[in-house]
């Protein structure tokens, strides 16, 4: 309420009375931390934060595993089509080394006195 009856003078401000309690004067931050503590904005906006940082790393997850699982079936192909070669290389050495020992071996029996 403004008091108009002091026309020269700047208007006086009447609080209400609220019975004979006198009113509670509070700072900007402790009237800041009671709206808090009522409203739970802080422990919402928090909640919400986690909440989308969860989603983001979820998303990131997801895109990670098609990505890898696009790739998987290439590194499969190629170990074994390694390991084909791998085999396929022993197995050329083997023949070798047995075609090696068999000539040898032919060269010796012809080396022997036939009996």
């Amino acid at each position: 309420m403004i008091n108009c009856a002091s026309r020269g003078k700047e208007a006086a401000i009447e609080l209400p009375k609220i019975g004979n309690k006198k009113p509670i004067v509070l700072s900007s931050q402790r009237f800041n931390k009671l709206l808090n503590n009522a409203n739970q904005t802080e422990k919402l906006r928090a909640q919400k934060e986690i909440e989308e940082e969860q989603k983001y790393k979820e998303y990131l997850k997801e895109g990670s595993d098609q990505l890898v699982a696009q790739f998987k079936g290439n590194i499969q192909r190629t170990q074994d089509e390694k390991l084909a070669e791998i085999k396929s290389h022993m197995e050329e050495k083997l023949t070798k080394s047995k075609t090696t020992s068999l000539r040898y071996k032919t060269k010796l029996l012809a080396r022997l006195p036939i009996k």
